[in-house]
């Protein structure tokens, strides 16, 4: 008897708990623009930026998701919005996660 629970121990994580998430259109507090929006001024906006962190098995921990890094790397000056999206490869526990911090401004 203890041989079977052992064996069904072995095989069981071949069985379940995968997954792959995308959170941005799975919650709507996710997908919504949080932080600076400013509609004051009626010109478009017309640059687009994103800052990436990555973590692996969360254990590694590498990038910058910060505001200031987005508008850094797209040289913005001027804020429109700012939202944000994560993205989880998932088996038993995090695997790879993915979060940005996208702006779009002047």
């Amino acid at each position: 008897m203890l041989r079977k629970i052992i064996i069904l121990l072995l095989f069981l994580p071949l069985f379940s708990c995968i997954g792959y998430n995308n959170i941005k259109g799975a919650d709507i507090s996710l997908s919504q623009t949080m932080g600076h929006k400013n509609n004051d001024n009626i010109e478009k906006a017309y640059l687009k930026s994103s800052s990436c962190v990555y973590n692996i098995l969360t254990l590694f921990t590498f990038g910058d998701s910060s505001i200031e890094t987005a508008k850094k790397k797209g040289d913005i000056d001027k804020i429109k919005s700012v939202s944000t999206n994560f993205e989880s490869f998932t088996y038993y526990f995090p695997i790879y996660q993915k979060g940005c911090t996208n702006l779009i401004g002047n």
